[in-house]
């Protein structure tokens, strides 16, 4: 009912019919999964995916200012939902329900909250500033995004000892930020805050480039799968108690990680990390510093393996697997 309202432009119908369609689906999602790793891409993203793609364009077209923020408010709720929704069927686990509602009022001062939403024909990027949502449009197909994105982090983690991840990083910045930036600039943004979609969940933001400087020089950036999953609280890293560990060898058939001493060596120099490095990030090692002390950050540079059954997932010890059941 609600494609038949949309093809016939009734936008209002067509959006109250998704909105029946998804609180129905909810109901019986956990049964139509039955362990089936493309239920949510193939069938369940799609419903989400027509719903975003109808209230962001009704936005755009929104003859108010007060209807444009409710539907982007809207969009905002849809997608929080949809996170939620994605990360339940990956995990087969009903646990990750969000036991609070999206307010963006809570979001600490001078931080801006920016949602890239990535459709068929065009990316779309929803920044919240206080109560405010602004709405910004690229044209660009999902394919050739996912090429980008994918060429930036493969120059990246290559290091060919050349510029060329800039000039993809000065692509993706036109694309995400380049129209924002003024905005930012005005409300005095320190912090940006990515809720990153899709391919887009694969590269480090921070190394988007502007064409002088890298956008970690300019804004603190965190990620977060969801504000109503995991809602960010202000720390203290002064006061923090840091664990470090990793693995620069090749063990286990996994390559190595050439990056990882200094990286262990920068958290130890600048936070005082306790470092557990190769041979050290044992097993029975880690189990023992994890259990001796309280730490409020957890760093861990290794492979990893994540899985729909939480019993195959791991993160790879020098000796063995941290599973999830013995990191709990």
């Amino acid at each position: 009912m609600a494609r038949a309202h949309r093809l016939q432009g009734k936008t209002s119908a067509a959006i109250a019919g998704y909105q029946r369609a998804i609180a129905t689906l909810e109901q019986v999602r956990k049964e139509l999964i039955n362990g089936s790793p493309f239920t949510f891409p193939q069938k369940i993203q799609p419903l989400f995916s027509e719903l975003f793609d109808l209230l962001l364009t009704a936005a755009r077209g929104a003859q108010t200012h007060t209807h444009e923020q409710a539907y982007l408010k809207q969009v905002q709720a849809v997608l929080e939902q949809s996170k939620s929704a994605e990360l339940q069927d990956y995990f087969q686990n009903d646990c990750v329900v969000p036991d609070q509602t999206v307010d963006l009022k809570r979001v600490e001062v001078a931080t801006a909250v920016i949602y890239p939403v990535i459709l068929a024909d065009r990316l779309e990027v929803l920044v919240n500033i206080g109560d405010e949502v602004h709405q910004y449009v690229q044209q660009i197909q999902a394919t050739d995004l996912e090429q980008l994105a994918k060429d930036f982090r493969y120059n990246l983690e290559l290091d060919q000892g050349d510029d060329e991840y800039k000039e993809i990083g000065e692509e993706l910045y036109a694309l995400i930020f380049a129209e924002a930036e003024s905005l930012l600039q005005e409300n005095n943004i320190e912090t940006l805050l990515v809720i990153p979609d899709g391919i887009l969940r694969t590269i480090p933001f921070a190394a988007i480039y502007d064409g002088d400087e890298f956008m970690i020089q300019k804004y603190a950036l965190a990620t977060t799968p969801g504000i109503s999953l995991t809602f960010p609280k202000r720390l203290d890293v002064a006061e923090a108690k840091l664990f470090a560990g990793g693995i620069s060898h090749s063990v286990q058939g996994f390559s190595g990680l050439p990056g990882v001493p200094v990286e262990l060596g920068k958290l130890n120099a600048h936070y005082g990390a306790e470092v557990l490095h190769n041979e050290q990030f044992s097993r029975t090692t880690i189990q023992s510093q994890l259990s001796s002390a309280d730490y409020y950050i957890v760093h861990i540079a290794t492979h990893g393996h994540f899985d729909s059954n939480p019993l195959d997932s791991y993160l790879l010890s020098y000796d063995n697997k941290l599973t999830m059941d013995l990191l709990e």
